[in-house]
């Protein structure tokens, strides 16, 4: 059922013509590294998913990302480093990973964290006690006990839980204490798609209201959330992303600044990230399978999810 819902959402992709990526900015500039390949907007998305965060060691010369397990790095100075200071706030071969996840989904900036769960609970840290988040009513078991067994008895967080197969019941949900949409589409495990871009007109309707969409089961070579207006898009890495069942990772990406920067406070205090040396395994990996998945179309798809039939 799975490999038919993906195989329809490709064919209808493929009939809308191919995708071109804009120039997006590289998020980290300022700390004077060497250019990231995401400001060169390539077009095609198999060239990003094999280019993107991944230029060669400016030292030497290696195309592949080298594992950086340094814990602490060089100060001329206190508080004066080249851009890394210590792994648990950045580490170089978590930023090319970070990088290349947040070019492949037409993001600015991107977080790794330690599991998909890691990461839904760092977004569910945005939200402030006696606040709601509003569910589809099928969803991955991890990311409702997260909700149901940590946020509402230890957070005191709000779970509204209705059928957004049909945009009219969240906007019947929406209340003044609404904070978050949290959208997965196609859900685990029955597959049901949702119109992303109108569940995020809805939820914008009301001001402050953030939309995450977990991208886990389609990828950003079939849908990006972000360009149907979601602010934040997570993975389970450890699924189609990495794809060979040897890496349990998350990542987050959005083109907000402000939830980027809260994203990666939360990241640095709770220390949800992976190891250096798990980091390359998805950059890796994701060319793999990215370059795999566009075998399965002539060109590569836009990013419609408007177009593709409902499913109950």
């Amino acid at each position: 059922a799975q490999h038919s819902t993906l195989k329809r959402m490709a064919d209808t992709s493929a009939a809308a013509g191919p995708h071109a990526a804009g120039d997006v900015a590289d998020s980290r500039d300022s700390k004077g590294l060497q250019a990231s390949n995401r400001s060169k907007g390539f077009k095609g998305f198999g060239t990003d998913a094999i280019h993107a965060g991944q230029p060669p060691d400016a030292g030497t010369g290696a195309v592949m990302v080298p594992i950086s397990l340094a814990t602490t790095f060089y100060q001329s100075s206190p508080g004066q480093h080249s851009g890394y200071e210590y792994s648990r706030s950045d580490n170089p071969t978590r930023h090319a990973f970070e990088d290349a996840i947040a070019k492949v989904e037409n993001g600015k900036y991107a977080c790794a964290f330690a599991s998909g769960c890691a990461a839904t609970a760092s977004l569910l840290q945005l939200l402030e006690s006696g606040q709601e988040v509003i569910v589809h009513e099928d969803m991955y078991g991890g990311t409702y006990r997260l909700l149901h067994k940590v946020s509402v008895p230890f957070a005191n967080i709000r779970i509204v839980t209705v059928d957004l197969t049909n945009p009219a019941n969240l906007k019947a949900a929406l209340t003044d204490k609404t904070r978050m949409v949290w959208l997965e589409t196609p859900t685990n495990p029955l597959l049901t798609v949702l119109d992303i871009a109108e569940l995020c007109r809805e939820a914008h309707s009301r001001s402050g209201v953030i939309v995450v969409t977990d991208n886990t089961f389609a990828t950003p070579f079939f849908q990006r959330p972000l360009d149907h207006g979601s602010d934040v898009v997570m993975h389970s890495v450890s699924k189609y992303i990495n794809g060979h069942s040897d890496v349990i990772m998350g990542a987050a990406a959005t083109n907000s600044k402000e939830l980027y920067d809260r994203l990666r406070f939360v990241q640095k205090v709770w220390e949800q990230y992976r190891a250096p040396s798990t980091a390359t395994s998805p950059c890796a990996a994701s060319r793999r399978c990215m370059c795999a998945w566009s075998g399965t179309t002539k060109t590569p798809p836009p990013s419609q999810s408007t177009s593709w039939p409902t499913q109950r």
